[in-house]
């Protein structure tokens, strides 16, 4: 029988140092993928950061009302 997957909870970006090894990595993922410049990849980092954000919020919240 198949295992249910866990849901893995994202690392928290709790300080500069976090969100800079965060964007980081993503620009990394991206350049590899044969992104030529920069320019190219801020519209997918930028809706990246939002979602992320969305996330951390939507979680706070049914944390305290789940509480």
């Amino acid at each position: 029988m198949a295992r249910p997957k866990k849901e893995k909870k994202p690392k928290s970006i709790a300080s500069t140092q976090s969100l800079g090894a965060f964007v980081k990595g993503i620009c990394d993922i991206m350049r590899r993928s044969n992104c030529a410049s920069a320019l190219q990849y801020v519209p997918e980092l930028t809706w990246i950061l939002f979602l992320r954000l969305l996330d951390a919020q939507e979680r706070r919240r049914s944390s305290s009302t789940s509480s």
